[in-house]
Order: C-alpha cells, then sequence, then structure tokens
C-alpha cells in the first residue's frame, strides 16, 4: 500500500487497533483491502455493562416523561367525566359522550375503569338509575 502510493507513510496503526481492541476483550478487527480502499470492521461488545447502564437511565427518562404526559392526559379525562357524574348523578353515557366531546367507546372505557377501581357504581337501571361517585 505504501509502495502503490495509497498510504503516505508506515505507522502502528494496526497494532495499536489490534492491542486497544484485546485490552477491552473484543477481538481483532477484520480488515478487508480490495486494493481501491480499506475497510476495518470493529466488533461491538455483546454484553457491555456501561452501555446497559447508559441505555437503563436514557429509557427510564423517556418512559418518565412519556408516561406522565399520558398519565396527566388520562387523569384529566377521568377527572371531567367523574366531575360531571357528580353534578348530574342522572346523566346517561350518551349524554357524557355529547357534553365532553368524547367517543363512546372512550366513556365506556372511562366509566368502566371507574368501576373497576371501586369510585364509581351505578344504582337501578341504565335509563332510570343513577351514578354513586364513592370518595
Amino acid at each position: 500500500m505504501f509502495i502503490g502510493g495509497l498510504i503516505e507513510h508506515w505507522g502502528r496503526g494496526l497494532s495499536m487497533m489490534n492491542n486497544k481492541c484485546k485490552n477491552v476483550g473484543l477481538p481483532k478487527p477484520k480488515i478487508n483491502d480490495n486494493g481501491y480502499m480499506v475497510k476495518v470492521i470493529f466488533a461491538r461488545p455483546q454484553n457491555d455493562e456501561i452501555n446497559d447502564e447508559i441505555n437503563e437511565e436514557i429509557n427510564e427518562e423517556i418512559n418518565e416523561e412519556i408516561n406522565e404526559e399520558i398519565n396527566e392526559e388520562i387523569n384529566e379525562e377521568i377527572k371531567k367525566v367523574l366531575d360531571l357524574i357528580s353534578k348530574n348523578p342522572t346523566i346517561t353515557q350518551p349524554k357524557i359522550v355529547l357534553q365532553l366531546g368524547y367517543s363512546k367507546s372512550k366513556v365506556n372505557r372511562i366509566v368502566a375503569k371507574l368501576r373497576k377501581l371501586g369510585l364509581l357504581s351505578r344504582e337501578g337501571s341504565n335509563k332510570t338509575g343513577r351514578w354513586v361517585v364513592k370518595k
């Protein structure tokens, strides 16, 4: 490569790369020379504890932000439904849909969740009954 004019001078680059890889427990890099280009391929560590810790921290931060935003939005929706039911215990789900502008399935999910959590129950029939909000 030196004689062909492809490199400026001989050095210790390859031996240094091999030593560095050996020091961190990686195999020697693969070197491909096709006459026009030299390609060096390094192996990635399979079980790198430092990268795992960094990735875990980053993922936790991102997940916390996303979860907080989602929980705030969901909590606001639940609060709106509970507030509406508290003010008018005889309200029906179709009327909740109309007043809040939520879809029918969304209101059904929220009501089901509130019932499951024990915060809401229904007394009487669907048509003439009333909601009981438990605090």
